[in-house]
């Protein structure tokens, strides 16, 4: 393991929300190569958390310390009652934030890819689809396929995430136009808890088996485990060094 040192409240971009943690070995030596990068985006139902959350910056911490890579663990905007139409804006962020780990000097702008927790790893997902498909998401509990994970809530979780993604998207049926569902996404990794009574795998099987129809590389992959998958970090972080390494077939 590696000994970790973190930077907390780096200012990716102009932005006050903008901020984030870096995270790196001590004692960082200048590689003779440039080596990949992970920006961790945490959870939250889109309206809630922050980059310091229990499943976000301390798992950058881990990861950073299992395996010597750089990490940025990024907050971006969250949706607001006086919102409307803000997920072009999220996007920036990602973007912004992906731009600043790539721009430090041991990190390959190349090799670039994300972790998303919950409804970051939705994000995540859309980021890869709408803006960059060379930056690859790995996401844990992540609902990507909103309208079958729409069809199995209840009424009252129903009526509540309509109304938040038509803040997010700007339009009541902008969760459907805009998904990754729609499009050719990236190459993905999607982790889910067997025991995941939030977001359970079967929610995004479709969107994993139309993936790799298309001939796109997606694995979707079920664990022992809740929602966060907690406590199983070492195969989180070895499923994910294994998609760096070798990519997902």
């Amino acid at each position: 393991m590696f000994q970790t040192h973190t930077m907390m409240d780096v200012q990716y971009g102009a932005l006050l929300h903008q901020k984030g943690a870096l995270v790196f070995p001590k004692n960082y030596p200048v590689p003779s190569r440039q080596a990949p990068g992970v920006v961790f985006l945490h959870g939250g139902a889109w309206f809630a958390g922050d980059y310091t959350d229990s499943h976000c910056l301390p798992r950058a911490q881990y990861f950073v310390g299992m395996t010597g890579l750089m990490a940025f663990a990024a907050n971006y905007r969250l949706v607001t009652p006086s919102d409307y139409g803000i997920f072009d804006a999220i996007m920036d962020d990602i973007d912004a934030a992906v731009a600043y780990l790539a721009g430090q000097q041991c990190v390959d702008p190349a090799k670039m890819f994300t972790v998303g927790f919950s409804a970051g790893g939705n994000l995540a997902v859309s980021y890869g689809a709408h803006r960059n498909a060379a930056v690859l998401p790995t996401t844990v509990g992540a609902p990507i396929d909103l309208e079958a994970w729409l069809a199995w809530q209840d009424e009252a979780g129903r009526n509540s995430y309509l109304a938040m993604w038509e803040k997010l998207y700007g339009s009541p049926t902008g969760y459907i136009d805009m998904s990754p569902v729609q499009m050719v996404g990236p190459a993905s990794l999607l982790l889910h808890g067997q025991s995941d009574n939030t977001v359970p795998a079967q929610i995004n099987q479709a969107y994993a088996a139309n993936q790799v129809a298309l001939g796109i590389p997606t694995r979707l992959l079920e664990l022992p485990g809740d929602h966060a998958l907690t406590g199983q970090e070492d195969t989180i972080f070895s499923e994910l060094l294994r998609f760096i390494i070798i990519g997902d077939d």
